[in-house]
């Protein structure tokens, strides 16, 4: 009776088994289902190229699909910042092996890093050693953050060579003999070795102005910056189940179940607005050794997202759900892409807990890249528009050279803002930070400043060549007589010498509309056209005086025939004159003969023929009285007149 009863018992704990199997398998069922429908539409609408997801628990594989341009499940993906967790791995299994102490500093092992001496291995797991994000393996120092969270590759670098150090292999062959065979990660590797295992890595894309390019990763030995324990591990989306399995396990034979506990929830909280590769829903959170932990909807996930210039990832652990997704995507859009990316992640994990997710808007990414490329081109066209408005610029100069206001607003727009825009900005975020994850923004910046730049270059040069070169209203020597002949003329010295005094007053002259200087010249024209009519009417009435007048040389001849006329008068004077002579004589005996004549009579007749001699006499002058009174021609008339042509025609000739 008591067999059949413990039969009884036994069956129905196998029918129960069953059918909460059952159940959970037909729930995964209904989640793959929606799963998928929400994985095809989301990439569209995020515009994703490709993708691979692996969901595992405990004990198997549940669903492990590829979309897009990943083709197939064993395609390789750069898992980025995920590979820290790995040399956190090593890290913890060198602990448990005894080689090295958490306690340990960092000098103990690389003595060659003076200004981190006393920083300790359990400060760089946890990332509160105060090396900054930013930093460099050639310039690493620790800074007044030490005991705070802040993320940075060099960290990890660190523990990768501490691990070299340690263990005298290289990273690759430590991680590889006590973390991937033991789980038998076969499809794990980096490209540092020379793996011949690449030909299976994806073609990543990076986002150039919302167009994806391709971005075909090629180790680089010289980079300073992110390395293969920080960032450039390299798998498939299967291995990455099985190394999530090993967390549901609790570190199955790799790890220690206290190893595995202290790297999930052993943390330090991560301050409000710390930078991380990938955050998940909102809330706070603790950082760990490579995975970060936080609450939602009532549920603990632990995660840890990625990325490098071409690719994204995600891998998370749903405990109370014995749970663990991997995503892995070959492109990166810092930009608007992983935004998307993200809502994608929080929905695929979502649909996991039973939650429903959130729908991606289709027009996020034209928008989002739309306006970014907006502004961008914007500023390019801004910065160009000194250069292109440089013929104004010039025509204001011409007027007042150094003109203080002007001059202020050229210093602040082609010197400080492009000096503020690459020192602030790069001063931020490094400029090669910025050129390895936004490289369209780093051109932008790049194009703007030096547009900025070349335009108070050509200002510059324009000043000095407005400066030597002599200006005639708003025309320079140069552009006006290229013959080189000829002086300036009164008008123009006239109109230079008003331009320098208004130049020395400060005086900026507004230029007049165009209807007022359309009516003036209309004034001016026809005032000139009657002021030339009137000149004409007066050279007319000069021509007829100087017609009228005898010429220069006919007068002359006049006077000399007058003077030759005046020689024969004389003759003729002095012919009279011998004749009185004859005559006196001749009258002297005529008085004596009246003198003998009684007095009356005698008189009479003397004062008679006086009278008469006197007569003849000026009967004989009166002909050359009257040659000698001919008229003289007036020269000082004709040279008025003259004079008076001469300079009528040369007003005209100015005119």
């Amino acid at each position: 009776m008591g067999r059949k009863i413990t039969a009884l018992m036994l069956s129905f704990v196998c029918f129960l088994s069953v059918f909460s199997n059952g159940s959970a398998v037909q729930a995964r069922v209904i989640h793959e289902t929606d799963l998928e429908n929400y994985i095809m539409e989301e990439m569209s609408a995020a515009n994703i190229l490709g993708m691979g997801i692996s969901i595992v628990s405990a004990d198997k594989e549940l669903y492990c699909a590829a979309y897009g341009t990943a083709h197939k499940t064993s395609s390789d993906y750069i898992l980025g910042d995920l590979s820290k967790s790995f040399t956190a791995a090593g890290i913890m299994r060198m602990a448990e092996d005894g080689d090295l102490s958490l306690e340990d500093k960092v000098s103990d092992y690389l003595p060659e890093y003076k200004s981190l001496a006393d920083i300790t291995v359990q400060e760089l797991l946890y990332q509160t050693s105060g090396i900054a994000f930013e930093q460099q393996m050639s310039e690493l120092e620790a800074t007044e953050g030490r005991g705070t969270f802040e993320d940075a590759f060099a960290n990890y670098n660190l523990l990768g060579e501490i691990i070299e150090k340690v263990s005298g292999m290289t990273y690759e062959e430590y991680i590889s003999d006590n973390i991937l065979d033991p789980l038998d990660m076969t499809s794990t590797y980096s490209l540092r070795t020379g793996s011949d295992e690449s030909s299976e890595l994806l073609t990543g894309y990076q986002s150039y102005f919302g167009f994806p390019s391709a971005l075909r990763y090629q180790y680089d030995k010289e980079d300073n910056w992110i390395q293969v324990p920080s960032g450039y591990l390299i798998s498939d989306i299967k291995d990455m189940g099985k190394y999530l399995q090993m967390y549901l396990k609790e570190g199955g034979d790799v790890l220690s179940k206290d190893s595995v506990h202290r790297m999930l929830y052993d943390g330090v909280v991560i301050p409000s607005g710390s930078r991380l590769p990938g955050e998940l829903f909102d809330g706070s959170a603790r950082y760990s050794m490579g995975w970060i932990e936080k609450e939602v909807k009532g549920q603990t996930i632990l995660y840890h997202a990625g990325k490098t210039e071409n690719f994204t990832s995600l891998m998370v652990l749903l405990p109370d759900l014995d749970l663990g997704i991997t995503l892995l995507f070959n492109s990166m859009d810092y930009m608007v892409g992983q935004k998307l990316i993200r809502t994608l992640e929080e929905g695929i994990i979502s649909i996991e807990m039973g939650e429903t997710p959130v729908k991606i808007d289709s027009k996020s990414y034209l928008l989002g890249h739309g306006a970014a490329d907006a502004v961008m081109l914007f500023a390019l066209i801004a910065s160009w528009m000194p250069i292109l408005l440089m013929g104004g610029w010039i025509r204001r100069r011409k007027k007042k050279l150094i003109y203080v206001p002007g001059l202020i607003v050229d210093i602040l727009v082609q010197i400080v803002l492009p000096t503020v825009l690459l020192f602030v900005l790069f001063g931020l975020v490094p400029s090669f930070i910025v050129k390895r994850f936004v490289p369209d923004v780093y051109i932008i910046v790049i194009a703007v400043s030096g547009s900025l730049y070349l335009g108070g270059a050509v200002k510059l040069i324009a000043g000095i060549i407005l400066k030597a070169v002599p200006i005639k209203g708003d025309k320079k020597i140069i552009s006006g007589d290229t013959t080189g002949g000829g002086e300036e003329t009164p008008e123009e010295k006239l109109e230079e010498s008003k331009g320098q005094a208004a130049e020395a007053e400060g005086v900026v002259k507004e230029e007049p509309l165009q209807e007022e200087k359309s009516e003036t010249s209309v004034k001016e024209t026809e005032e000139a056209a009657k002021e030339e009519k009137s000149q004409e009417e007066e050279d007319k009435a000069v021509e007829e005086t100087v017609k009228e007048e005898p010429p220069q040389e006919e007068e002359d001849k006049a006077v000399e025939e007058a003077v030759k006329e005046e020689k024969p008068q004389e003759k003729e004077d002095k012919a009279v004159e011998e004749a009185v002579k004859e005559e006196k004589p001749q009258e002297e005996e005529n008085t004596s003969a009246v003198k003998e004549k009684p007095e009356d009579g005698g008189s009479s007749g003397v004062s008679e023929e006086q009278g008469n001699h006197s007569a003849k006499k000026q009967e004989i002058k009166s002909p050359a009285a009257k040659n000698t009174q001919k008229p003289v021609p007036n020269k000082k008339k004709g040279n008025a007149s003259n004079s008076s042509s001469q300079k009528h025609r040369k007003k005209r000739k100015k005119r």
